[in-house]
C-alpha cells in the first residue's frame, strides 16, 4: 500500500508522519509471512515566536518539508532498557520452536534491525539517513518537546498497539546519545537473549523473557516526554528514530496484520 505524501503546518512545530508496514520474516516465530512497506513523509514550518526546521545534513536543518523512506517493521526486543549512553540502542530477534509437548522455546537468536530514518525523493528511497533539527532563530534558545501520536488499534485489523518508537538525540559530544523517550502501550521489555542462552543451562522460554525485572517504561500515545531537546540560537542536533514491534507479544495469529501508523511532534518554546 502506497499513501500520498501529507504535509501539516503548525505555528512552531515540526511534525515527522511515519506510516510503514512490516515486512519479512518474523524470527519470533517459523512461519514465514509478509505484507508490504509504505513510505512516510515529514513537515515543518517557521515562525516568529520559535522557528525550527528538519533536514539531512546540518546545514540544510531550516526545510518546510522532507519525505522519510520506506522501511521495515519487525518484532524484536532491545538487549537493554533505552537509556542515555555511548550506543543508543541494540535488539535481537528470537526463532521459536516447540518441544515435545508443544512448549515454545527460544531455538536461535539473531541481531535486529528496527526502522530508523531515511530519505525518500518521491518515487524511492535515498542514501540520507542523519537527520537533523535546527533552531533558525540565531540568538534565541528553544526547548523542542516531542510527542508521538500512534493511530488507535483495530482489532483483527493492524498492530498499532506492538508499535514501539524510541528517539534520541546528539548529545553534548558526538558519541553521546541523549535518550528522550519510547512510545507505546501495554508492556515493553528488553534483555539480552544471547546472553541468557549461554548463561542458562535450560531452554530459554518466552515466560523468562517477559518478566518484571526486564520492563522498562513506555510513554502513553499522544503524551510529551519529561525530555526536552535543548538548541542554542542557530544551533542542530542530529536525530535518531527506532520503530519496532514488540517481539515478545506477537503470535502466530495476529503475525500476518498490517503494522503501524504512527506521527512524531516537535514542538519549541523559546528560552527567556
Amino acid at each position: 500500500m502506497k499513501t500520498k505524501s501529507l504535509f501539516i503546518s503548525t505555528i512552531a512545530m515540526v511534525v515527522l508522519l511515519v506510516v510503514a508496514l512490516a515486512t519479512g520474516t518474523f524470527a519470533w516465530y517459523t512461519a514465514q509471512n509478509t505484507v508490504n512497506a509504505t513510505g512516510a513523509s515529514v513537515g515543518a514550518v517557521q515562525s516568529n515566536s520559535a522557528a525550527i526546521g528538519l533536514g539531512w545534513s546540518n546545514a540544510t536543518a531550516t526545510s518546510s518539508s522532507i519525505a522519510l523512506g520506506e522501511g521495515d517493521v519487525r518484532p524484536m526486543i532491545p538487549t537493554a532498557a533505552p537509556a542515555t549512553g555511548d550506543n543508543a540502542i541494540k535488539f535481537e530477534e528470537a526463532l521459536l520452536s516447540t518441544d515435545g509437548l508443544g512448549n515454545p522455546y527460544v531455538n536461535s537468536v539473531q541481531a535486529g534491525t528496527p526502522w530508523t530514518q531515511v530519505g525518500w525523493d518521491g518515487s524511492a528511497n535515498t542514501t540520507d539517513t542523519t537527520l537533523y533539527i535546527g533552531n533558525l532563530d540565531a540568538t534565541t534558545p528553544v526547548t523542542v518537546q516531542v510527542t508521538v501520536d500512534i493511530a488507535a488499534h483495530v482489532e483483527d485489523t493492524d498492530l498499532n498497539h506492538l508499535l514501539r518508537v524510541a528517539i534520541f538525540y546528539a548529545g553534548t559530544t558526538p558519541s553521546l546519545y541523549t535518550y528522550v523517550g519510547t512510545w507505546g502501550t501495554g508492556t515493553a521489555y528488553a534483555d539480552d537473549l544471547t546472553d541468557a542462552l549461554a548463561t542458562d543451562p535450560d531452554e530459554l522460554r518466552p515466560s523468562e523473557i517477559a518478566v518484571v525485572g526486564n520492563q522498562f517504561t513506555l510513554i502513553g500515545d499522544g503524551t510529551a516526554s519529561g525530555v526536552t531537546i535543548p538548541l542554542d540560537g542557530d544551533q542542530t542536533r542530529q536525530l535518531y528514530l527506532y520503530a519496532w514491534l514488540e517481539g515478545t507479544d506477537l503470535n502466530t495469529s495476529n503475525m500476518t496484520l498490517a503494522a503501524s501508523t504512527f506521527s512524531i511532534n516537535f514542538t519549541a518554546t523559546q528560552v527567556g
